[in-house]
């Protein structure tokens, strides 16, 4: 029976971790230093991490970049060229050190892998590269490679001809080798990544000086496609806006013949004739719809459009064109339209939507752009204040509600709510307190104007100046930041123009036009000539003023750097 029985030998698995996998998990340096001169940092555990991998993901901070600067000092990595190996192996889940480094924030760890020639491009097995995660966790730690990319050139420091080369490459990212034969590249799309984050995140990377001179050169190509976007919409939001102030208001106004009369019959012969408005408007709106879905399917992350207030309102707008315009293509057989007092209110609508998103165009300009950032800031300032504060509001709308039912403003809530916050502007009726009725007892008269004096202290001065002064200190705050809020503005308009126009469907629309690639390079920066792709060269005189001190100095850095 024996015989029968056979015996399978397997190899041993691989241990789950050696020993210096485990000194370098838990954060042991002394450890390491026993080890590292008799074991080979290339070795993997069971997960094919090295003990790299854990280093870099260590908790803290600093125990975490003493541990990767001993394991890539070690005997057994004595080149840059085994330095960037170890850094580019791969555990079970495609993610080399870098991987981890940048998804926990580490950002002294993440700039010595950089400079060690760490590979950004190595895609794990979720397909995402180590510099998408540095631009969206981390980007401040590429300021310094940022610095090194600013390098003097020839000329005396001294002077206008000095000449600096820019090297724009670590903000765009080099093409993957399956990638190269892709002749259109999103130039903005790393940038880009950090803008979820907030301004604040990004306020040390926007403000470098490469990033800068980055975004000057990509306005400068993209600006005839951005003006152009400005004009067609304020022209689509114009011929709407006519078209309901020709129909609505001119040839057929809201006058109701008796008071419950909900509909309005109009005799379609009038002038001027608005259907060739209202044809205007349909075909721009058609067009405006058609760029709006590829904008959606253009952006990597489709959902990330519809969290701009002004696309939403866009959306809308195509709803109201429907409704509006609908009365047009209904006349009766005696030439007659009748038009419903609920399209009546979504022209009013539109008209008022229609001329507000066209403030958000002129506030795409980057001149004007910081005037409408400001009252954007101060009408989110007023919405929380009221949100703090409408328990106050409420409480004195109640009570003037009860003590006068019988004053109009303050008849229902929402009236007497409506009719305190205008209170609150100093539009104050005394005169109501006067208008009681002779009936009441004198109580309710003594209380109504008790009432009356604490919503003049507490909400007409002390709450009403605490606006103001909130407003003031927002506007200052805005004002101090408001290069940064210029240059977010201005990353956001380049990438989204360029997801629109080098998306793949556009480019297929434009082959169909016979228009070729040709004609989207232009807008790029680009050159044809290998892997100096992206370096440029500056006078000294053509560099903004505000930037050519810190220019100067990083270049001069570089060269003193480079003659040591």
């Amino acid at each position: 029976m024996s015989g029968d029985i056979e015996l399978e030998i397997k190899p041993s698995p691989l241990p789950l971790k050696y020993p210096l996998h485990l000194a370098a998990q838990s954060g042991q340096i002394s450890d390491l230093v026993q080890l590292l001169p008799n074991i080979s940092p290339f070795q993997q555990d069971l997960n094919h991490r090295t003990a790299l991998h854990y280093a870099s993901n260590y908790g803290n901070k600093h125990i975490g970049l003493e541990m990767a600067t001993l394991i890539l000092n070690s005997p057994a990595v004595s080149t840059i060229e085994m330095k960037t190996e170890l850094i580019n192996v791969q555990d079970e889940n495609g993610e080399t050190s870098l991987h981890l480094a940048a998804r926990i924030g580490h950002r002294r760890i993440v700039e010595l892998f950089l400079f060690a020639g760490a590979d950004v491009n190595i895609k794990s097995d979720q397909g995402i590269e180590p510099i998408q995660l540095i631009y969206e966790k981390v980007p401040y730690a590429m300021c310094a490679v940022f610095d090194t990319a600013i390098q003097y050139r020839s000329g005396d420091v001294g002077d206008e001809n000095y000449e600096i080369v820019m090297d724009f490459g670590p903000i765009v990212g080099y093409p993957a080798e399956d990638e190269k034969d892709e002749p259109l590249l999103i130039e903005s799309g790393m940038l880009a990544y950090p803008l979820k984050n907030g301004e604040r995140q990004c306020k040390e990377i926007l403000l470098h000086p490469l990033v800068q001179l980055f975004l000057e050169q990509k306005w400068k190509k993209i600006r005839p496609l951005f003006w152009t976007g400005i004009i067609l919409h304020i022209l689509w939001l114009g011929v709407f806006s006519a078209f309901l102030s020709i129909l609505y208001h001119k040839n057929c106004p809201y006058v109701p013949e008796v008071a419950n009369q909900t509909d309005i019959i109009c005799p379609w012969s009038f002038y001027p004739n608005s259907v060739p408005w209202a044809l205007a408007t349909i075909v721009i709106s058609s067009l405006m719809l058609v760029k709006d879905i590829l904008s959606i399917i253009s952006l990597p992350r489709g959902i990330y459009f519809f969290t701009k207030i002004e696309n939403l309102g866009h959306l809308v707008i195509l709803g109201l064109v429907i409704i509006t315009t609908y009365p047009e293509w209904t006349v009766s057989q005696d030439n007659q339209i009748t038009l419903h007092v609920w399209q009546y209110q979504a022209a009013a609508v539109g008209v008022f939507l229609a001329w507000t998103l066209i403030l958000g165009q002129i506030g795409k300009t980057p001149r004007l752009g910081i005037y409408v950032e400001i009252l954007s800031r101060v009408l989110k300032s007023f919405g929380l204040f009221v949100l703090t504060f409408i328990s106050v509001l409420i409480a004195f709308a109640l009570s003037f509600a009860i003590l006068m039912p019988q004053q109009p403003a303050f008849s229902t809530l929402p009236l007497a709510l409506s009719k305190v916050l205008i209170m609150m502007t100093g539009e104050l009726s005394h005169e109501i307190f006067y208008e009681l009725d002779p009936t009441n007892s004198m109580t309710v008269g003594v209380m109504g104007h008790l009432f009356f004096v604490m919503f003049v202290i507490t909400v007409t001065i002390i709450l009403f100046n605490l606006l103001i002064g909130l407003t003031v200190s927002d506007i200052q705050g805005l004002r101090a930041g408001a290069q940064v809020s210029l240059l977010w503005c201005r990353l956001e308009q380049i990438y989204f123009m360029e997801c629109f126009i080098f998306g793949k469907y556009v480019v297929h629309l434009a082959s169909l036009a016979q228009i070729g690639t040709d004609f989207f390079k232009k807008f790029q920066i680009a050159k044809d000539s290998g892997g100096e792709m992206y370096v440029h060269v500056f006078q000294k005189s053509k560099i903004p003023k505000d930037l050519q001190s810190q220019v100067k100095d990083l270049s001069t850095k570089n060269m003193a750097g480079k003659n040591n």
